[in-house]
């Protein structure tokens, strides 16, 4: 899968990036239920912008 196909995923449970699979530890739930959580409390978590040095991700929360 290419880097920008796997940006439509980046929010599904147990999704990791094919480069990060060998390198990096974790189950792929992190984003996930950072969204879950940010529209428990009726806001929402979305991916700004993601390259292979990094990720910017907005969150918005009502007052």
């Amino acid at each position: 899968m290419h880097f920008h196909d796997e940006q439509a995923f980046i929010f599904e449970r147990f999704c990791r990036g094919k480069d990060k699979k060998l390198r990096v530890r974790g189950l792929g739930l992190g984003l996930s239920y950072s969204r879950m959580i940010a529209r428990a409390h009726g806001g929402d978590l979305q991916l700004i912008n993601s390259s292979t040095e990094g990720s910017m991700f907005s969150l918005t929360l009502p007052k």
